[in-house]
């Protein structure tokens, strides 16, 4: 067993390292798996500004800069709760959901590069990896 506890450590260690790099037109790399990339997807599934600062790990300050930069790069839209005018949502503009398809389409082809494993194959086993990590869930 000690062999799997410590594959788990060299993926948890290869998932923060790993680039996922793109190049942008004045040839500087872009990380594809950006905080920007997994906020449009996190909001893309529905979760509020409160679950996505939870699960990024971010300050309410540090979100609501990306939300206000998303916003202005027309990504996502802003509205108020008619409930409760101090509660806001996000939801992603038709601009927002094509950048986020975009962002995916790269790390499928990034991930698929000489692979030997079917993409089902990848989807079970990445879906299995994740839900060890998350306890069992």
């Amino acid at each position: 067993m000690a062999d799997l506890g410590e594959k788990i450590i060299e993926l948890r260690l290869a998932a923060r390292r790993s680039c996922m790099c793109e190049e942008t037109e004045n040839g500087r790399k872009k990380s594809t798996l950006s905080l920007k990339t997994k906020i449009l997807f996190l909001l893309s599934r529905g979760a509020p500004p409160k679950a996505v600062m939870s699960e990024l790990f971010i300050a309410k300050t540090n979100f609501s800069a990306i939300a206000k930069e998303l916003f202005f790069e027309r990504l996502i839209e802003k509205r108020r709760s008619p409930d409760d005018k101090r509660a806001v949502f996000y939801s992603l503009t038709q601009e927002g959901e094509a950048y986020l398809e975009t962002r995916i389409e790269r790390i499928e082809r990034q991930w698929n590069v000489g692979g030997d494993m079917s993409e089902t194959d990848a989807v079970e086993l990445l879906d299995r990896t994740i839900r060890a990590l998350n306890g069992g869930e």
